[in-house]
């Protein structure tokens, strides 16, 4: 047995070695290290200053590289002026698949230099960027605070929250946010060393693939969870998120503009809501409340739909990946900067 099981093992340690080599020369997804959260640090963000590389998928699409600012976020300065604006967003802002000079925030910054800075961490909900905001407003001093939502911080508002986020949990009637600390594992920090480890867990994401039966398992509701209508509960969670961000808003003195992504999914694809990406009557649900609260919300259906029916031309990466692309940032960027204006405030 040890003729056959020896040289087996040899050959196997060989494999692993040329592959862990290979992966090490081409653009592996390095998936930046984030920093610890606590209820007293409850802020998701990378190492400061921390190089980063990513590509999408098992063929490296779409490979970027960049670099966390100061406070561990990115595309974002190290300083900030007083009485500018402040992004706060998810993914879609974070943006590790775009260069910098193809962000919302370097188009905004162009117009209004020296005056934006964004906060943004993948995963973000709308609990989140109300900690987030209570955080970093009254450093910065923000005139206008712009918060990217899309459909998944409406579809799950009521989730358990994800290790380093923050997340909104009703108890006997009374809405509270509620933060989950994060501490990255010790194997996952040795692991993270390896390029074949990453690439098999941040671009090929083997984690999920899970036998069917198993996907079939989670689909079943058990007794007890849905007691309460899920347009209910959603309703009183947004009605509370709003409440809190106008109370914010009023005693640290900023503008408040939410950018509500459009259902891109029935631009491209109209007739077939099977595929849509927003859950039926969230986006009304979101204009309206935010309406009630006397927040303002910018729309993106509408610009996202007529450039789409104009020119054909996507402004996402789908159908690899939905984020928004750099023609998606710009038209957000156009139609952003044609609402707000920023007093030139001197360097403090």
């Amino acid at each position: 047995m040890k003729r056959f099981l020896i040289p087996w093992l040899a050959g196997l340690l060989a494999c692993v070695l040329l592959l862990e080599m290979v992966c090490r020369l081409l653009p592996v997804n390095s998936a930046p290290r984030m920093q610890d959260t606590s209820d007293a640090a409850p802020v998701r963000r990378f190492h400061a200053h921390q190089d980063y590389v990513y590509s999408f998928g098992w063929a490296f699409g779409n490979a970027q590289r960049g670099r966390s600012n100061a406070l561990g976020f990115n595309h974002a300065p190290d300083e900030v002026r007083p009485g500018g604006l402040l992004l706060l967003g998810d993914s879609y802002i974070e943006a590790q698949m775009l260069p910098t000079p193809s962000t919302l925030q370097a188009r905004l910054e162009a117009r209004f230099p020296g005056q934006v800075t964004s906060v943004a961490a993948s995963v973000n909900g709308l609990a989140d960027h109300l900690q987030n905001a209570r955080r970093f407003a009254p450093e910065f001093r923000s005139a206008v605070v712009v918060v990217q939502v899309e459909s998944g911080d409406v579809a799950d508002i009521a989730a358990a929250p994800a290790g380093g986020h923050t997340a909104f949990v009703e108890t006997q009637g009374v809405i509270r946010s509620v933060h989950q600390p994060y501490t990255e594992s010790a194997f996952k920090t040795r692991a993270s060393a390896s390029a074949l480890f990453r690439y098999l867990y941040y671009n090929l994401k083997v984690q999920t693939w899970r036998p069917s039966f198993w996907r079939a398992v989670d689909q079943v509701v058990k007794p007890g969870t849905a007691s309460v209508p899920a347009a209910e509960q959603k309703r009183r969670m947004l009605s509370y998120f709003f409440d809190e961000w106008a109370t914010l808003a009023k005693q640290d003195n900023f503008r408040t503009v939410f950018l509500l992504d459009a259902d891109r999914r029935a631009i491209y694809q109209p007739g077939r809501p099977e595929l849509n990406a927003w859950t039926p009557g969230d986006r009304e649900m979101f204009l309206s409340l935010a309406g009630t609260a006397g927040l303002e919300v910018i729309d993106l259906q509408g610009p996202f739909a007529r450039h789409w029916q104009t020119t054909r031309e996507r402004v996402d990466f789908s159908p690899m990946d939905y984020h928004w692309n750099a023609t998606g940032n710009r038209i957000v960027a156009r139609e952003l900067a044609s609402r707000i204006q920023l007093a030139s405030s001197p360097q403090d």
